[in-house]
């Protein structure tokens, strides 16, 4: 029985010694590997005609930093909330920067409530011919449907608007 084992052990380590070498398999890094930086150029900023554009010189300073403007914005912004009116009518999507009101039928918008500040929250009025946008800057302000008109503004939180709600009385 000893011949044996020692038999079977002498040909598992014959067949394990002369066995081919297993191929290298690549490592994993939990980084990317650095490659060389290349020189590329940058495209020319697009814009459309007529649209003024500072020179690349000109340094923002305290001085000069109320003549700052707004050349562009692209985009509607991140949604934040979405929400339908009581009747079901409407449907508001809110963004940062502003409220867009959609026709529920159609999907077609029919206005767009544009905020000063960061809107964070909306809800629509008991009987949907107003909303309520609360903002970052703490302030709350109610605005026609129809118009889109801010009908009135409430300011003085402290820490800014998160959530909104009508009172159903």
């Amino acid at each position: 029985m000893k011949k044996f084992v020692c038999f079977l052990l002498l040909f598992l380590f014959l067949v394990t010694a002369c066995a081919p070498a297993p191929t290298p398999k690549p490592t994993f890094a939990p980084f990317p590997t650095s490659i060389p930086l290349t020189a590329t150029s940058t495209p020319p900023p697009v814009v459309l005609a007529g649209t003024p554009v500072p020179l690349p010189t000109t340094v923002i300073t305290a001085e000069n930093i109320g003549r700052l403007t707004q050349l562009a914005a692209w985009g509607n912004g991140t949604i934040v909330k979405i929400e339908a009116s009581p009747d079901g009518s409407l449907l508001a999507v809110g963004t940062p920067l502003g409220v867009h009101l959609f026709e529920t039928e159609s999907f077609a918008e029919i206005n767009f409530i544009e905020v000063k500040s960061w809107v964070n929250t909306f809800t629509f009025s008991p009987d949907g011919t107003s909303i309520a946008t609360g903002s970052k800057d703490g302030s709350v302000q109610l605005w026609g449907t129809v118009d889109g008109e801010s009908q009135k503004t409430l300011s003085g939180s402290p820490s800014a608007i998160t959530s909104l709600a009508f009172s159903q009385a």
